[in-house]
């Protein structure tokens, strides 16, 4: 028995037209996974885009055609995969809130746990897999054309890895590719295509250092776990999590969490909260003051501290690699962050100020 079936008679309305190509819902016959009978999902252009078997699914406004594929136990929602993407193992896509759809095309694959959320775009022949949680396009790197096979380089944030890389023979993170680099070019005694190895190795090492720059934070180094980084920062600021709670008003629940690696912030908010705990080693910091008045509403207090420090929502978006679409919602009142986040936003741009 087919898990799903595509409503092919549905009214004209439910059905989409993308660049010629007919996408038709889709209903679930029967329980699987997290899937009831009955349920309806996004849609897709033939069976072709989605597995039968196994759990795999598109979720409410997920859209999957051409000759893009889903399947084993991955599932999409809020985004759209085409061209010739593949989406499989357990991996897991979707937009996460923003108003912009996650897309994937081209030659992408993701797999293994990868996560890709908000509005990241992928394209090329990048490949994501292990444990990557990249939640913007900036979040990953895809560089081809090396050597005489063309070969590819894919870079990616990853929860285990800090920065995992991965090519058509290696999987692991950072380090580790730097090694395997010195050990397969780096063999001076053997003089056999020694000039090539040598060239090779030089090239590599130029991606590897682009990599660390693409990937460093002036605080927060993505290189390496932000758990380890966290717990190091709070340790360094004499605080306990609990005493860090207290004045960050943050949920000791979630700074636990951070530090065991079981969830992570977004990289903009990782960034002004290891500022934030090195601020209270280097300079006097008032721990008690707060920069969020939770009585008044935060779109307006964003929007003035915003131009006091000069920039418009685009350039504020780049100066602190917040996602515009974010900033946007915050500044019409669609929605407010928590407030440690709105805290330490405010007190960023406080420091910003035009003097």
């Amino acid at each position: 028995m087919k898990k799903y079936e595509i409503l092919f008679d549905a009214p004209e309305w439910e059905i989409f037209d993308r660049d010629g190509h007919k996408l038709y819902p889709i209903r679930a016959l029967k329980d699987f996974g997290n899937v009831k009978a009955g349920w309806r999902g996004g849609r897709i252009e033939s069976e072709d885009n989605l597995s039968q078997e196994g759990d795999a699914w598109v979720g409410e406004y997920g859209e999957v055609y051409e000759n893009a594929r889903v399947y084993d136990n991955a599932f999409v929602r809020n985004a759209t995969v085409h061209g010739n993407a593949k989406i499989y193992g357990d991996a897991f896509v979707e937009n996460g809130g923003s108003e912009e759809y996650a897309e994937i095309w081209g030659d992408v694959e993701v797999y293994g746990d990868a996560h890709i959320k908000y509005d990241t775009k992928l394209n090329g022949s990048a490949k994501i897999s292990g444990n990557a949680l990249i939640r913007c396009s900036e979040d990953h790197i895809y560089i081809q054309g090396l050597n005489k096979k063309n070969a590819a380089i894919t870079a990616f944030r990853d929860t285990k890895r800090g920065i995992a890389v991965q090519t058509n023979k290696f999987f692991g993170s950072l380090s580790e590719f730097r090694e395997s680099v010195k050990e397969i070019y780096g063999n001076r005694e053997d003089a056999k295509f020694l000039r090539e190895r040598m060239h090779l190795e030089r090239e590599y090492m130029a991606i590897i250092n682009l990599i660390e720059i693409h990937f460093t934070e002036f605080y927060h180094n993505a290189l390496e776990p932000f758990s380890g980084q966290l717990k190091a920062a709070r340790k360094a600021a004499g605080l306990s999590q609990a005493a860090m709670a207290a004045a960050l008003h943050i949920s000791k629940y979630n700074i636990a969490r951070w530090e065991t690696n079981q969830h992570t912030p977004p990289t903009w908010a990782a960034e002004l909260l290891l500022e934030k705990l090195h601020n209270m080693v280097t300079i006097e910091t008032d721990l008690t003051k707060s920069y969020y008045n939770a009585s008044e509403p935060f779109a307006g207090q964003l929007k003035a501290a915003r131009k006091a420090a000069g920039f418009n929502q685009a350039a504020m978006a780049d100066a602190l690699r917040i996602p515009k679409r974010n900033i946007e919602n915050w500044e019409s009142g669609t929605n407010t962050p928590t407030f440690w986040i709105a805290d330490l936003l405010l007190e960023k741009l406080n420091s910003m100020k035009i003097k």
